[in-house]
């Protein structure tokens, strides 16, 4: 899941309205393949154990020093859709904790672009999606 220029990417206390990009990337932490004898593929494939990685890009083009403690625990939420009014737009909320802040500066025809990735993984009560997508209009 991509959400490209949000308007408002929000983590708790935290509001980012200078976001580029937010990524929600999902991964096996713990695959299972069984093979049979009649071929050379795998008969099945399970996914028992998952992780859900997210990445908030954020654009910084002035002091930025509000920045949510690594190990901080809480809801990041952020909307997919068209920003002019709430008709098909989705707002997706994700438990997660901070585990990585990246900065990074680069120089550009004599002035300074810097981006900051801010890094969550997802956590559940074990059974249930850490990501939860729902309709704008449902409320906050």
């Amino acid at each position: 899941m991509i959400a490209l220029k949000p308007d408002v990417v929000r983590f708790e206390q935290h509001v980012w309205e200078d976001a580029v990009t937010v990524v929600v990337d999902q991964s096996a932490r713990r695959l299972v393949e069984e093979y049979s004898d009649s071929g050379s593929y795998a008969a099945f494939v399970d996914v028992p154990e998952r992780a859900v990685q997210v990445r908030v890009v954020r654009r910084v083009t002035r002091d930025d020093t509000n920045d949510p403690m690594l190990g901080s625990a809480g809801t990041l939420r952020f909307y997919l859709g068209p920003e002019a009014g709430d008709a098909g737009r989705k707002r997706v909320s994700v438990l997660c904790v901070l585990v990585s802040i990246r900065t990074e500066v680069a120089a550009i025809q004599a002035g300074l672009s810097a981006t900051k990735t801010l890094t969550f993984l997802g956590m559940g009560d074990g059974g249930t999606d850490p990501v939860a997508v729902a309709d704008a209009t449902s409320g906050d």
